[in-house]
C-alpha cells in the first residue's frame, strides 16, 4: 500500500478451498478462478469477467498477475498478492 500501484481485492474461498479474485471495486462482474492446480483453470483469454476487456490469469507463487485486454489494442496489468493476512 501507499504506492500508485497499490489495489485492494479479495479472494473468496468456495467449500472445496478453490480461490477466486473478486475485485468489486474494478466491477469485476464473475469472480475468476487464481488456482492453476485446478482441473478448470486456464491461462487462455477470458471474456466476460471484467467489463471492457477481456483478461488472462497468470499465477505465481504466491502472486497473481492479471493481464488486461482492452478493445482499442492496450493492455494492463496488476500483480495481486495472495498470501493470508490477517485483518
Amino acid at each position: 500500500m501507499g504506492t500508485a500501484e497499490a489495489h485492494v481485492a479479495v479472494i473468496a474461498k468456495n467449500e472445496d478451498g478453490r480461490r477466486y479474485l473478486c475485485d468489486l471495486g474494478d466491477q469485476w462482474l464473475i469472480p475468476v478462478l487464481v488456482d492453476a492446480d485446478h482441473p478448470s483453470f486456464t491461462s487462455e483469454k477470458l471474456t466476460g469477467f471484467f467489463p471492457a476487456a477481456d483478461i488472462e490469469v497468470q499465477p505465481h507463487q504466491d502472486a497473481v498477475t492479471i493481464l488486461y485486454h482492452r478493445p482499442n489494442g492496450k493492455m494492463s496489468r496488476q500483480k495481486f498478492d495472495l498470501a493470508s493476512k490477517d485483518i
